[in-house]
């Protein structure tokens, strides 16, 4: 199954909060989008890497990365 249709739709609801001025929001979408690509990679292409899998992990890992460190 083809999940490309949400990266799409993640991009079309990250363009109208930046257009709106909604930057908050648009910050938090592109994160999303980032996290729904690596999550349809590791279904997709098998599991690379292991993925965080609570919201507290997936935190502490944006922040990594973030920061340039790189997310385990």
């Amino acid at each position: 199954m083809s999940y490309d249709w949400i990266l799409d739709v993640l991009t079309d609801l990250r363009n109208f909060a930046e257009d709106n001025d909604l930057q908050v929001l648009a910050a938090h979408l592109q994160d999303t989008q980032m996290i729904a690509a690596i999550d349809i990679a590791s279904q997709t292409e098998g599991m690379l890497f292991e993925t965080p899998t609570t919201p507290i992990e997936c935190e502490r890992d944006l922040e990594g990365s973030r920061e340039g460190k790189r997310a385990l």
